[in-house]
């Protein structure tokens, strides 16, 4: 498991780690786990109970990430007579699926079976519904109340508080809350993502000048200067290599784009012939995946803000194995997963028709 420093503390923020508290640190294999699901499924229908449990747990164990297996020991347990671990099951299989959901890895019926789950718990525990609606409505109005004392950053933090007791797992109150507890920003300054606030152990791209005499870009006060118009995938000749779980730190203002598909971020390279790259345009943050020499897709985007020449913006993201969470300007965008990398990857800049000045410019580990 992950230590109690840095790496315990960037897993708080992701929504996944939240949930899967006696899961391994990292997925097994997903076809061998559907494979095993199936044999439990197939053995709870010839009602060999304890032969289907043995399947589901190890096909849980497999794929943590597998909500339907969750669902079925779920049911295991109920036809075995008892309530008491089926109704827990139950709570952790929905709990899992929007986990799930949330990374993109939703099961073709975890839809329908989080109803029949929720039908469930409603049958074994009456009085749960109207606490869920009860707590809902609570969760609602105190983020009406943090939102509207933005100007008051000791009332919006005791709601928000507040919301995280009676709702832990809430998307946006963790990043809301470290943006209230903040120190207040100079005139120009970006936020920094709250989960790599007080990191220490930064490798600065500016400081080791790792992109030096590299076409399009140049190493000027108050950093470095991007000036490219063709699409550049830019990689340094060291070699840059952060493993599978990092965080990455970029300070960046459009000086002029040049037409109005221009983009600029950092890339990410799996292996020789493969690219992924979190990137800013105009109105917009991406995760883009494909070919390095050829068209690269939207793996998942997100609105922001216009982006105009002249302001300084932060572009910020922790990549932990095959999800990654993205901040800009201290606001978490999205959450979505990435493929491939490992301990060969390498990271880069990727930058379109844009000229840009970076100010900062560092990754670091977290793990």
């Amino acid at each position: 498991m992950r230590s109690r420093s840095t790496a315990r503390r960037i897993a708080g923020w992701l929504l996944a780690g939240a949930v899967l508290s006696a899961g391994s640190p990292s997925a097994g294999d997903p076809v061998v786990a559907r494979t095993l699901m199936q044999s439990g499924k197939a053995a709870l229908e010839r009602k060999q109970l304890d032969e289907a449990m043995s399947y589901l747990t190890k096909a849980r164990d497999e794929d943590p990430m597998l909500a339907e297996a969750h669902y079925w020991m779920a049911v295991c347990r109920e036809r075995a007579g008892d309530p008491a671990a089926s109704l827990v099951a139950y709570r952790e299989f929905r709990s899992v699926a929007a986990a799930a959901a949330g990374e993109g890895r939703s099961g073709k019926n975890d839809a329908d079976l989080v109803k029949k789950a929720q039908a469930r718990i409603a049958a074994m525990a009456p009085g749960e519904a109207e606490d869920d609606k009860l707590r809902a409505q609570l969760v609602v109005d105190l983020l009406a109340i943090a939102r509207a004392k933005e100007k008051d950053p000791a009332a919006a933090g005791l709601a928000l508080e507040a919301l995280l007791r009676a709702e832990p797992e809430h998307a946006d109150a963790p990043d809301m809350l470290g943006q209230v507890r903040s120190p207040a920003l100079k005139k120009g300054e970006v936020p920094l993502a709250p989960p790599l606030q007080g990191l220490v152990g930064w490798k600065d791209l500016i400081f080791s000048a790792a992109f030096n005499g590299i076409a399009g870009i140049k190493y000027e006060p108050p950093g470095l200067t991007v000036d490219t118009r063709d699409p550049q995938l830019t990689t340094s000749p060291s070699q840059i290599r952060p493993g599978v779980s990092f965080g990455l730190d970029m300070e960046l203002k459009l000086v002029k784009g040049y037409d109005k598909e221009w983009r600029l971020g950092f890339s990410m390279l799996p292996t020789k012939d493969r690219q992924a790259t979190l990137v800013v345009s105009e109105k917009r943050v991406s995760m883009l995946a494909g070919s390095v020499q050829g068209f690269a897709a939207a793996v998942a985007d997100a609105e922001v803000p216009r982006i105009d020449e002249g302001s300084w913006h932060r572009l910020n993201a922790v990549v932990e194995r095959s999800r990654v969470v993205v901040w800009f300007d201290g606001r978490r965008t999205m959450h979505c997963p990435v493929d491939g990398l490992g301990p060969e990857s390498t990271l880069g800049l990727y930058s379109r028709a844009c000229r840009a000045e970076i100010r900062t410019l560092r990754w670091i580990p977290v793990e």
